[in-house]
């Protein structure tokens, strides 16, 4: 069984908040049963957020995890321990919490309260509640880190568990001769985001793409190519039409590639004499990759294919200007849209390279029995594993995708010494993924040890799979297209006026936020289904959603810095004013939830999952837009808000919603408005702090999904 090295790598942050609550439950039972327990370990106090709020922030099932072994009722072990964490809280008990990493002079900058209180829910469950004071003190030294650091990635925030590690991520992996379809933009979006996660706690990320230049997609490719030249302009040569087509934009010749390949998939399946072609074609597209890549990077060739095939020099030129165009288009585009997603990779890896190393391998371990021949093939026999039978070296002489994969892992190392590496890839290759890791486990143990597979769903239309071998196909750029034009009417409708400049600039990210956080919100390995309606919503699950709620922070915060009045307030994050306040619930769970951004990333780091940050993000854009429709910001001596703090601040937990400071409640006792005072202007500055906080989460948490946040929307 493989170890999970990026668990292993991600032990718990004993400076976080649930470490610390975890210590702090651990030592109370310890204190109360150690003798009968000398064996307790810290690790059997697991924490988790309950599902619902009025439980608290925090639970804990120790005492069902005990009550067998000390032979007690559940909920009486559950009495005794809330008893001394009560008692604890009450004595005014202190935790050495750093919540987010500033600089070394801050770091001893005290304890601060945690705790407000814990409970017993049920037959044994230990609910705990944060402190308000905790909770106000994390927006307070948000803003200050923010001050400090000023970054888009801005990692700071959060813990670096990963540091000093490296990790390589391969993901998109398109096919050069093939258009770009949706299923590459779910991996891209998928390795892009674990990209970032990755890089906020700390690692050395290479981002790496890893395309198929040679093989039977590349020669049918080429022979439509050729069918098309010499049925379309037959007397013209080739290098005269593929002088026309660079005419052409980028765009216009993948669409030509993509017709290209589809006429060569679906002829082959029909007629017999033009298949043979095809495979006389893939022959001399190994050779012409061999000599590209010679030229190109300086490889030299580990492999005779002219031995395999009879060469003509004329048609080895004709499909050598093919190749080499149609290679060469394919990489621009691909990495032009790649960029547009976000993506610029550090590495690219040719199967026409890797194949080569792949293939010596495999042949240098048929000597040590891993690989055997068979019927003029070389196989690797996977029977013995529960899997299947599968060809690495084909009767033909050529390496399969199953050989190439095996000098991929070495390439991989000989670039950057990983400590992990990531692959990315759409789950219909799991069960190939799982032949070839074995087979590498006898070749390399060490790097087999070092590689992980991460697969992931099917991207479907409500019409159903789309399929580039009889060219049914939407591509990743006409569905980006399609949702940016659909964007682009929202904005029109808008009663803001953009600048064209800027109109386009937001449809443009708007349009990649959509499509990113449609295929990111599901989690892995789930097929999706992409509903472009949904996904373009400024008030549903997505990405133009998020995007909107950071935009709407950043106006308010624009607004207070351009009112005279506001900018007379007392700076927040300065002078502390915050924690004599009370919160109403809208404030108080806009607060409940900020804090557990450093914890949702880790969890979505760990578990390679940016579903999990996705559905924090969106929480926390509903909480503070019900927080932002319920209360003025700028002026809360409103009416309403007056009406809204008189329904709060009579609450049955014994104040714990009222809105200010005791004066203040008594004049929204009396029916009298707040006057412009200190009281006001703290509800103000903590109004303002708690939107900026949320802003700065969500354009942190936006840019780890990959999607750019923008000022006004």
């Amino acid at each position: 069984q493989k170890e999970d090295l990026l668990k292993k790598f991600m032990a718990e942050d004993k400076s976080s908040l649930i470490s610390q609550l975890r210590g702090l439950v651990y030592h109370t039972v310890s204190n109360l049963y150690g003798k009968e327990m000398p064996n307790f370990n810290i690790y059997e106090v697991q924490l988790a957020h309950p599902k619902r709020e009025d439980y608290g922030d925090y639970t804990t099932n120790i005492a069902l995890i005990l009550a067998g072994r000390l032979k007690k009722q559940s909920r009486e072990i559950a009495e005794n321990i809330c008893l001394r964490l009560n008692d604890s809280i009450r004595k005014h008990q202190k935790i050495s919490h750093i919540p987010y990493n500033i600089s070394h002079k801050d770091l001893n900058r005290g304890s601060i309260e945690v705790l407000e209180k814990c409970n017993i829910a049920g037959s044994g469950f230990i609910n705990m509640w944060l402190s308000h004071n905790y909770l106000s003190s994390y927006i307070m030294g948000l803003l200050n880190q923010e001050k400090t650091v000023k970054s888009t990635q801005s990692p700071n925030i959060l813990p670096s568990p990963l540091t000093g590690k490296k990790i390589m991520v391969e993901y998109t992996d398109p096919n050069p001769f093939k258009e770009f379809h949706i299923g590459h933009l779910y991996s891209n979006g998928v390795g892009e985001s674990l990209s970032r996660l990755l890089e906020s706690l700390g690692a050395d990320v290479k981002r790496a793409d890893y395309f198929g230049d040679v093989g039977m997609h590349v020669a049918k490719s080429i022979w439509g190519m050729k069918q098309k030249h010499t049925t379309h302009n037959p007397q013209l040569t080739t290098g005269l039409v593929l002088r026309e087509l660079e005419k052409r934009t980028l765009s216009e010749r993948m669409r030509f590639l993509g017709e290209c390949y589809t006429l060569g998939a679906s002829t082959y399946e029909v007629e017999s004499e033009a298949k043979e072609e095809m495979k006389d074609i893939n022959y001399l597209v190994y050779i012409v990759a061999q000599e590209y890549v010679r030229e190109k990077y300086g490889f030299e060739p580990q492999i005779n294919y002219r031995k395999y095939v009879k060469v003509d020099k004329d048609m080895l030129v004709m499909i050598r200007e093919l190749f080499v165009h149609g290679r060469e288009w394919s990489m621009e585009y691909f990495k032009a849209i790649c960029k547009r997603m976000g993506t610029v990779f550090d590495y690219f890896y040719p199967e026409s390279m890797v194949g080569e190393i792949g293939t010596k391998l495999v042949w240098d371990n048929v000597k040590k029995s891993i690989f055997e021949e068979s019927e003029g093939a070389v196989v690797f026999r996977a029977d013995a594993y529960g899997l299947h039978t599968r060809v690495f070296i084909n009767a033909l002489g050529l390496p399969t995708y199953e050989a190439k994969e095996m000098g991929l892992a070495p390439s991989k190392f000989r670039d950057f010494p990983y400590d992990l590496s990531i692959n990315v890839t759409g789950n219909e290759i799991n069960e190939y993924f799982q032949v070839v890791m074995t087979a590498f486990s006898f070749i390399n143990p060490d790097l087999w040890k070092k590689t992980k597979h991460l697969g992931h769903g099917m991207v479907r239309l409500p019409e159903g799979k789309m399929s580039s071998r009889t060219g049914k196909i939407l591509t990743g750029e006409e569905l980006l297209e399609e949702v940016k034009k659909k964007i682009y009417n929202i904005l029109q409708k808008s009663e803001i006026k953009y600048k064209k400049k800027e109109q386009e600039d937001i449809a443009e990210k708007a349009a990649i936020a959509a499509v990113k956080y449609s295929l990111l919100k599901v989690g892995l390995p789930s097929d999706i289904i992409f509903d472009i309606e949904k996904s373009v919503s400024f008030e549903g699950e997505s990405g133009p959603y998020l995007m909107y709620t950071h935009a709407r922070c950043r106006s308010v915060l624009r607004k207070a810095q351009n009112n005279e009045t506001m900018k007379q307030c007392n700076n927040v994050t300065m002078k502390g004013n915050i924690n004599t306040l009370q919160f109403n619930p809208e404030e108080l769970a806009v607060l409940r939830t900020l804090y557990r951004f450093p914890e949702v990333v880790v969890e979505a780091t760990k578990n390679l999952s940016p579903s999990v940050l996705c559905a924090y993000l969106f929480d926390l854009s509903q909480r503070y837009n019900l927080f932002y429709d319920k209360h003025p910001i700028l002026k809360p001596r409103n009416r309403q808000q007056a009406t809204d703090n008189r329904q709060q601040s009579f609450s049955s937990d014994g104040g714990e919603a009222t809105t200010s400071t005791p004066r203040t409640v008594e004049r929204l006792k009396q029916n009298l408005p707040l006057q412009n005072s200190m009281e006001e202007s703290d509800v103000i500055n903590f109004r303002l702090a708690l939107t900026e906080a949320t802003a700065i989460v969500l354009k942190k948490g936006l840019y780890l999904l990959g999607i750019a946040a923008v000022e006004r929307m």
